[in-house]
């Protein structure tokens, strides 16, 4: 009897714990839905601001010296006139501008410094 006992107060216990962590659940996902919102708005923001700065040219085909071409994305100050120096970024990891999971512009905060200071950059 007395481990029936027990085992109804450890039952109890967890269902309760259970209990409560369902209950949290929704506020957590509201939270982190918040939290993805703000970021989506934010990062478009960042590109609307790139965007009125620079001049923009996506998957741009650029010949290396070993004679291959290399799709690149070149951001440019618009109000430049003449040459501007070169930031010159290369990955062999995907360089698309759009976050596919979280469905905006990946973070363009790098893009739009650099503009911001007078440089192209080549990514």
């Amino acid at each position: 009897m007395r481990s029936t006992h027990l085992v109804l107060m450890l039952s109890t216990r967890l269902g309760m714990l259970g209990l409560s962590l369902l209950t949290s659940t929704p506020a957590l996902a509201q939270n982190g839905d918040r939290a993805t919102q703000q970021l989506i708005t934010q990062r478009n923001a960042t590109e609307q601001e790139l965007e009125k700065i620079a001049v923009i040219e996506r998957k741009v085909m650029v010949k290396m010296r070993d004679g291959k071409l290399m799709a690149a994305d070149v951001y440019r100050p618009g109000n430049a006139n003449g040459k501007v120096p070169i930031i010159f970024v290369r990955t062999p990891y995907n360089f698309n501008y759009w976050d596919v999971e979280l469905g905006a512009p990946r973070d363009m905060k790098r893009e739009l410094e650099a503009v911001r200071h007078g440089y192209a950059l080549v990514e």
